[in-house]
């Protein structure tokens, strides 16, 4: 079987969401029988797996326009048509002469409490581009159970037209790691002994200024606690460095933006506790991280997040504060407990299973 697939995010700086998904599925899709085109807007990075005959990388210009017009240029004039293509986004060529499997990750950009927060241009692309995926795209992956449904709720699909593909989590958070490297990092981004973290893009859906608040409860008992805010800033983020200022956290929290991947475990490996408190998830991942870095875990009880850690971390209101601070104090008082449920829970998850749930779904849409 010969599969194209979108490789856009999977080449892209910083890679968040979609693009550690993707990275992580070509890294599984090399060890396959089938054949891959890999079509990128520019030459592959170095953490790409490696191209080889049946692996192959092709780069295609322009980048602009890439889904309405690239994508859909090189289906229609390619001499060996691929017998099915893979787009591990939101978004699929306009036109395409071959069937088409997508992923939708979520449907948070629908939602009327979250709306408000994307850019209009980012919201009206998210919208159009997802409506024209769920009516022409043969069958759709996505990532939880609690997106399946949505999916299926909001555009009326048949349930069997939709596969849940769960993401997983990269060996490198659980792998051992040298008391040095530790070390390395700690001085590197002069993190406290004692520390609260935080990993997800600073926007209003992540909750930050619930956990600031939160936060600056947890201190009247634990004064010696800092709080580590891991992730690039998205949009509407200034109201999150005011709230700081106005609870004066300044020496308590520390705000390091984007941190590179090859940095990321040993940060998760030294926090004490690590909490998502997110209004809305599509899967979660740096839940799945935490619990494999050995790190109790406080996420909120909504969206897919419940489904993602069972019980083997603490689930909290994200709308409320005293929820969340009770809940960052019960994962620290039974640390223990949390930290091994979390070694057991991660083993459900694999991007080899991830890999291979996916390429029966292409199989079977490419054999009709």
């Amino acid at each position: 079987m010969r599969i194209a697939m979108d490789g856009f995010e999977a080449n892209a700086e910083g890679r968040v969401g979609s693009g550690v998904y993707g990275l992580n599925l070509l890294r599984q899709f090399q060890h396959s029988d089938h054949t891959f085109d890999i079509l990128l807007p520019n030459q592959p990075k170095a953490d790409l797996p490696n191209g080889n005959a049946r692996f192959q990388y092709h780069v295609l210009r322009p980048r602009r326009f890439w889904t309405r017009f690239t994508l859909p240029k090189y289906l229609l004039t390619i001499k060996k048509k691929p017998d099915v293509f893979f787009s591990p986004t939101h978004y699929i060529p306009r036109w395409s002469p071959v069937p088409i499997v997508a992923t939708i990750f979520d449907l948070s950009f629908l939602q009327p409490e979250f709306s408000s927060f994307f850019r209009k241009k980012d919201l009206l692309q998210l919208k159009e581009g997802t409506q024209y995926t769920v009516c022409h795209a043969s069958h759709i992956l996505t990532i939880s159970q609690f997106s399946k449904d949505a999916i299926i709720n909001t555009y009326g699909i048949p349930g069997e037209n939709v596969t849940v593909t769960p993401l997983a989590v990269n060996d490198h958070f659980s792998a051992p790691m040298p008391h040095t490297r530790l070390g390395e990092a700690r001085e590197q981004y002069r993190l406290p002994s004692k520390f609260v973290l935080f990993v997800g893009t600073l926007q209003p859906r992540k909750n930050v200024n619930g956990l600031l608040h939160a936060f600056h409860m947890f201190l009247l008992d634990h004064p010696d606690f800092s709080l580590i805010v891991v992730g690039k800033k998205g949009w509407i983020y200034d109201e999150i460095f005011a709230t700081a200022k106005k609870l004066d956290l300044d020496r308590h929290v520390k705000f390091l933006d984007y941190v590179p991947d090859n940095d990321l475990p040993a940060i998760m490996r030294l926090a004490s506790l690590f909490v998502l408190p997110s209004f809305y998830e599509g899967f979660g991942i740096p839940v799945l991280e935490a619990m494999a870095s050995g790190v109790p875990v406080v996420a909120s009880n909504v969206s897919s997040l419940p489904e993602v850690v069972g019980r083997a971390g603490v689930l909290v209101d994200p709308n409320d504060v005293s929820s969340m601070t009770r809940g960052m104090e019960r994962a620290l008082q039974s640390s223990s407990v949390f930290k091994t449920r979390g070694k057991l829970r991660i083993q459900q998850f694999s991007w080899e299973k991830t890999a291979q749930t996916t390429l029966n779904v292409l199989e079977r849409v490419a054999h009709g």
